[in-house]
């Protein structure tokens, strides 16, 4: 038992008399390679450091993608961090500089630590050109619609990949070091194999579950809807409008408008909201409702990368209104052809026999292929809204005059308050 410990023991660097005494010769080749870097590190170092300078110049500069930019910085930072891991992890050892140091050091973690770094960086730095060149494609492509490009299915596909990888790697580990320890004799066995076993087992099925939740997040990420503030103004808007106009104190460039006597009072529909947030998300400016419901669309543009979208469809709701303070508003029918009318986008506002709405918000962002402070590059921001009911495409009736409330459907009572059916 003294031998083969002995031998064990010769065969490690660390107090083996070999490695103790190594002598560095200055002139093979492990060593003159060992300064093949300082070639191209320093140079790297300059050119981070320019591209970095520049990307923070970027906003100030006409015709600049920041966003290419920034990932071609990234790209060449994880490179200079892949080169220093290399020199540190691959050349110095193997010059033999550092040997009979090391020898007389007890094995220590950190080295552990440096090569999962520098497995990480190459990973990194081998994906990130390709990661750069896909976003300049899409962005000369796509110019207008890069956002539209969208991630869930791709996330999905990534988490499963990596999580089935891990997972095929980590049974083998299980597998092999289960098979070596039943392959050793039960003298053989050690509470570190019994450690390593339960380890292996604890990572790989937290492993799992980390990326199982990561693909759950990614399938039921949902697109940007109305949010209950949203949602409030939006029908707080519709129903002060249609309470004013049911009363009879709605103003139109000085006339007022003859009191309603059935406007049913506005309410929300999640199921009817779903509709139109598809079509806001197309990125198409035609109206896209089945031809039963109503519709209304608007687009905002802004300078600046918009923080609240609750706050548009509300905006949205009091520029279709103004249509009847620009237009003018002459009868409370809606005249031969509704489709061509000039306060077309107000009626739905008004229309009597509609009491269900549901909008949709969509950033489309703006245009990668200009500079942020270009006066031509907006964000667009679109708005779609469903109504339940259309106004007809022939002649017919926006509201009934009469008293308000005077003549609510059957089975919807009197909101005196607002005189609004309900």
């Amino acid at each position: 038992m003294a031998s083969l410990s002995n031998s064990t023991v010769s065969l490690g660097i660390h107090g083996n008399p070999s490695f103790l005494n190594f002598e560095v010769s200055f002139l093979s080749i492990p060593v003159l390679l060992l300064f093949v870097p300082l070639l191209y590190i320093p140079a790297t170092s300059v050119v981070v450091y320019r591209i970095a300078e520049k990307t923070i110049a970027a906003k100030k500069v006409n015709n600049v993608n920041v966003q290419l930019f920034r990932a071609i910085s990234l790209s060449h930072i994880m490179c200079l961090l892949f080169f220093l891991a290399d020199f540190l992890y691959l050349r110095l050892p193997l010059s033999g500089l550092l040997t009979s140091w090391c020898a007389r050091l007890q094995p220590s973690g950190y080295l552990v630590i440096l090569i999962i770094i520098v497995y990480h960086i190459n990973y990194i730095v081998v994906i990130l050109p390709f990661l750069v060149a896909v976003i300049r494609l899409i962005s000369i492509l796509s110019p207008q619609r890069h956002h539209k490009i969208r991630n869930a299915l791709g996330l999905i596909f990534n988490t499963f990949f990596w999580l089935l990888a891990c997972l095929v790697i980590n049974i083998v580990l299980i597998v092999k070091l289960v098979k070596l320890k039943h392959a050793l004799g039960q003298h053989a066995k050690s509470q570190a194999s019994h450690k390593a076993e339960i380890s292996l087992t604890i990572t790989s099925v937290a492993m799992a579950f980390a990326y199982v939740t990561n693909g759950m997040i990614a399938n039921l990420q949902k697109p940007y809807m109305c949010g209950a503030d949203g949602q409030e103004a939006i029908l707080k808007f519709h129903n002060e409008l249609r309470s004013t106009v049911a009363n009879g104190t709605y103003n139109v460039i000085g006339t007022i408008k003859p009191p309603a006597a059935s406007t049913r009072k506005m309410k929300w529909d999640e199921s009817l909201a779903a509709s139109p947030q598809k079509h806001a998300e197309k990125c198409i400016h035609d109206y896209g409702a089945p031809p039963k419901l109503g519709e209304n669309t608007f687009t905002f543009l802004s300078h600046s990368a918009p923080t609240n979208l609750d706050q548009y469809g509300a905006r949205a709701s009091y520029t279709w209104e103004q249509d009847f303070q620009n237009q003018g508003w002459n009868s409370t029918s809606t005249g031969e052809n509704p489709i061509k009318s000039p306060i077309r986008r107000a009626v739905p506002l008004v229309y009597a026999e509609t009491d269900k709405i549901g909008c949709g918000v969509f950033n489309r962002g703006n245009n990668p292929s200009l500079p942020e402070n270009d006066m031509n590059n907006f964000y667009m921001i679109d708005v779609v809204c469903y109504y339940e009911k259309a106004v007809s495409n022939t002649t017919s009736d926006i509201y009934m005059p009469g008293d308000a409330c005077s003549s609510c459907s059957e089975g919807l009572i009197c909101e005196t308050s607002s005189g609004l059916c309900v």
